[in-house]
């Protein structure tokens, strides 16, 4: 790998995308391209040594892209996965992204597969000032008790940093994340910083997210999956990643600052951000 690697960014005006483009760009280690003509993928990815697609795998097949990177000898790839781990056969995303994985082993690419367990954005119960939306749900899902692994998306960029360039990371999949809370504690921390009470929002049983499961589509059907996964499953623990392999960021870079929820609570609840589709 050269002294400044070239890092490729399918996706980078995405909330992921531009946290790790923000990052890479002030760490001034790497050469960051983030632009791609889609009938032009071999020649814009030619002399990169790094590609990091970001891009949301509901909406763009990332098949093309992959297969320019190993005709053009793009040294490491990096798929959309950015998303909570999970198990096959749980959530629809989540299969889309490991057939990309599965793909990209069938062509004998270098790689690294990036978790980042659940946002803290999308953690924390929506005010009762917002509007309801897919993004800011006023229920809650499952048992209080379920532990998930959580990030902020200036961790994201932080830690992707210091993954793409480390060798251990190569053809491994890896936990990017800050803490590890139970659903109750991130309530009680939402409750604390933004003064209100949200006992009043329902709670829905795993029963009722089988329900939308299968009888819902599209999106709606998406965010069940994912509540299921998240707060009924449990699968996103650090205890499951690492039973199925997957290497833990933090005990790789702990000289890298956590998060600080409180800060990211007082920050959902006082500054409006937009999302994408979560990855």
């Amino acid at each position: 790998m050269p002294n400044k690697p070239v890092v490729f960014i399918a996706g980078a005006s995405g909330n992921t995308g531009s946290a790790i483009a923000r990052h890479l760009l002030l760490t001034s280690s790497f050469t960051v391209v983030a632009f791609v003509l889609a009938d032009k993928l071999e020649e814009a990815l030619q002399g990169v040594d790094i590609l990091i697609s970001t891009v949301i795998p509901l909406w763009v097949d990332q098949k093309p892209i992959i297969l320019a990177a190993s005709k053009v000898g793009v040294k490491r790839v990096i798929p959309s996965d950015f998303g909570p781990h999970s198990q096959p056969g749980v959530m629809g995303l989540h299969d889309l992204k490991l057939d990309v994985r599965e793909y990209i082993k069938s062509l004998g690419l270098s790689y690294t597969f990036i978790e980042v367990g659940w946002w803290m954005q999308l953690a924390f119960p929506c005010s009762h000032k917002v509007e309801e939306s897919w993004a800011f749900p006023k229920s809650f899902y499952g048992p209080m008790g379920a532990r998930n692994m959580y990030v902020s998306l200036d961790s994201i960029g932080a830690l992707v940093g210091r993954v793409i360039e480390d060798e251990r990371t190569l053809n491994h999949t890896v936990a990017v994340f800050d803490v590890e809370y139970t659903h109750a504690e991130i309530v009680k921390i939402a409750e604390e910083v933004s003064g209100e009470d949200f006992s009043d929002y329902p709670m829905l049983t795993g029963e009722v997210l089988q329900d939308r499961i299968a009888n819902t589509s599209s999106l709606a059907r998406t965010l069940a999956e994912y509540w299921y996964s998240l707060y009924v499953r449990e699968d996103n623990t650090i205890e499951k990643a690492k039973a199925d392999g997957v290497l833990i960021a933090r005990e790789l870079y702990d000289s890298i600052p956590i998060a600080d929820i409180k800060k990211e609570a007082y920050n959902f609840y006082t500054v409006p951000m937009s999302f994408d589709v979560p990855s």
